[in-house]
């Protein structure tokens, strides 16, 4: 170091020695002053935290103080920037030695909530013409607490009466929190156990049983927790009604003993078809039959610890087939669409997109099934988590149709939605589709390919409410972006919602070079419910028509020509019931629908 660089530096130390002492003495001085001040109020007191949100729970700041000398007051509460925010007080007289109390309900001199943060009272003695800050502030709150729950992730998935870890985070150090576990997979949710807290303690374990000390059922369920800050802010966390776009953490919990994933998309017969099994590492047993035939046709088992296998299909016609696994006393049905070899005429088309959107499997842990009701996405394929496997209206409104198909002699080719959105199965090549079950859900190229199909001189059967009326987006093994049920259906015609019926259903119209309605009686009777084509569309026209004899036209059973095809609703929803029931009406149209559908001329089956 040179001379000037060396008197350079003995100068910054000299003055930074000189500032050091300059803000030591200012401290000194201030602390001198405070305690000046202060000793005017004595007995201090006043909420630390405070929270004026109208919940009923430390609204309003209460202070008090006692005045060590006499004066005309002023009291106002201050900012951390001393900027007064509310004059609490005015012009009062005051004794030395009196009490005085003021209460502030946390809003400003304009009436406005102030901001969260930090304030303090501040008195002006009038006569001497000094104001003294009180030395104790205090905070404004409104903002509850943010808890999350995280499950832990070996306790996500468990059997009925399993013991479920999970932690807790930023619940608070004043007040404990308190738990309640939901079960969501019900049209509302239901509360099955409460749990207490503790203040401090972030690890929790759920025995897995109810209030009652009985094993939860399967389901899904969610922790939800209830937490209180120190200005009596409360929280209760995932709110209600449940939102899981809101949902943080990883509050879910599935209980479950046997969970079972189909193929989405049909097997080939006489191919492989591979199944994926949740039994919770334990050993399982499969068998194989077709819908509608109790006979056996394949069966086998696993070892404890796998979560897979495989089936070699049986060759022979097109049908629904049903694997039932076993596992632990427990059971699980799953669907098999398998197609064969041979194509057929007729194309029949079984709701596997609306099977997964309803599927109560919560893939995410949010604690919220992911569904077509509840999630902008769901993936595919997934494990079924039906009550006992089966989608549910599978075995009412498929199993019986599909069944009575077999028996009458009918070959078909059986596809998925999700399969014809793919272009796996196409329809140009077949006179006739027949969609069964409730197909709610359409992607926008198929109802477009449908309404193609149609003009160009398709026939399309639909047999159950709230057909096509609802649309999804189908990318990379998710189903995304699904809408709910528009007034019309994908192929143009707008639709009545389902409503009470208690007269019967006679013919309005007849077209007959369909022949729909031959050997029909003329009236459809002990049906209670209808969902009814109240337009056909811009360029349809309605050409036959049954329909309740008390209204103008708006049939619950119609054919439609549009273009130079047809389109078949039956919007009867217990329609495929009383097929079962062998309802001869019922029967008749039927047959003559698969017959349309076939370009085959319908015929009387029977007496009526």
């Amino acid at each position: 170091m040179n001379e000037t660089e060396g008197r350079r530096a003995a100068r910054l130390a000299t003055v930074a020695f000189a500032g050091l002492a300059v803000a030591a003495l200012a401290a000194f001085l201030l602390s001198s002053i405070l305690k000046s001040q202060a000793s005017v109020l004595a007995g201090i007191e006043r909420v630390k935290y405070f929270s004026p949100n109208g919940d009923g729970e430390r609204d309003v700041q209460v202070v008090s103080f006692t005045m060590d000398e006499a004066d005309d007051i002023n009291v106002d509460v201050v900012d951390v920037d001393s900027t007064r925010i509310r004059r609490v007080i005015s012009g009062k007289a005051v004794k030395k030695g009196d009490r005085v109390t003021l209460r502030w309900d946390g809003r400003d001199d304009d009436g406005k909530i102030a901001p969260d943060g930090e304030y303090s009272i501040r008195v002006t003695l009038r006569h001497e013409g000094r104001s003294i800050l009180a030395p104790r502030p205090f905070q404004l709150d409104t903002k509850p607490p943010d808890p999350v729950v995280v499950v832990e992730p070996d306790n996500a998935v468990v059997t009925p009466g399993s013991q479920v870890a999970f932690s807790v985070r930023r619940t608070g150090e004043i007040v404990a929190p308190s738990f309640e576990v939901l079960r969501t997979d019900l049209p509302e949710p239901q509360t099955v156990r409460e749990l207490p807290g503790q203040v401090g303690l972030n690890q929790y374990t759920w025995d897995g049983n109810d209030d009652s000390g009985q094993p939860v059922p399967p389901g899904t369920y969610l922790i939800r927790v209830r937490a209180q800050d120190a200005a009596g802010n409360v929280a209760e966390l995932p709110a209600l009604p449940l939102d899981p776009r809101q949902i943080r953490g990883r509050p879910g919990v599935t209980v479950r003993d046997l969970a079972v994933q189909p193929p989405a998309t049909p097997a080939r017969s006489g191919a492989m078809a591979l199944f994926r099994v949740d039994a919770r590492r334990r050993a399982f047993s499969w068998k194989l039959r077709r819908v509608g035939d109790p006979k056996v046709l394949r069966k086998g088992s696993k070892a404890a610890g796998k979560t897979s296998f495989e089936i070699k299909l049986p060759y022979g016609p097109s049908g629904m087939y049903v694997v039932e696994v076993t596992a632990h006393g427990a059971v699980s049905r799953v669907p098999l669409a398998v197609q064969a070899r041979a194509h057929k005429p007729l194309l029949v088309v079984v709701p596997m997109m609306t099977w997964l959107g309803r599927d109560p499997v919560d893939s995410n842990f949010d604690g919220v099934p992911d569904t077509f009701d509840t999630a902008r996405h769901v993936p595919y394929p997934r494990l079924f988590g039906y009550p006992g496997g089966l989608p549910t209206g599978i075995a009412r409104d498929v199993g019986p149709l599909l069944a009575f198909m077999d028996e009458a002699g009918y070959h078909y080719d059986l596809t998925t939605d999700l399969a014809l959105s793919r272009d796996e199965e196409p329809a140009e090549d077949r006179p006739g589709v027949l969609f069964l079950g409730s197909p709610e859900w359409v992607s926008p190229d198929v109802a477009e390919h449908l309404r193609t199909y149609v003009k160009g001189g398709g026939r399309l059967a639909l047999f159950a409410p709230r057909s096509l009326r609802a649309t999804v987006k189908i990318q990379d093994r998710r189903l995304t972006d699904p809408t709910p049920a528009a007034p019309e259906d994908a192929l143009d015609g707008r639709i009545g919602d389902v409503r009470a019926l208690s007269n019967p259903l006679v013919v309005f119209k007849e077209d007959d070079s369909l022949g729909l309605l031959e050997g029909f009686a003329g009236e459809l009777t002990g049906f209670t419910q209808v969902e009814e084509l109240l337009d056909p569309g811009p360029d349809a026209e309605v050409a036959t028509a049954v329909g309740e004899e008390t209204t103008d036209l708006r049939p619950a059973f119609s054919a439609s020509t549009d273009g130079d095809g047809v389109i078949i609703r039956v919007g009867l929803p217990e329609w495929v019931s009383k097929l079962a029931d062998e309802d001869p009406n019922v029967q008749q149209l039927t047959y003559n629908i698969i017959d349309v559908l076939r370009d085959a001329r319908p015929h009387a089956r029977g007496a009526n």
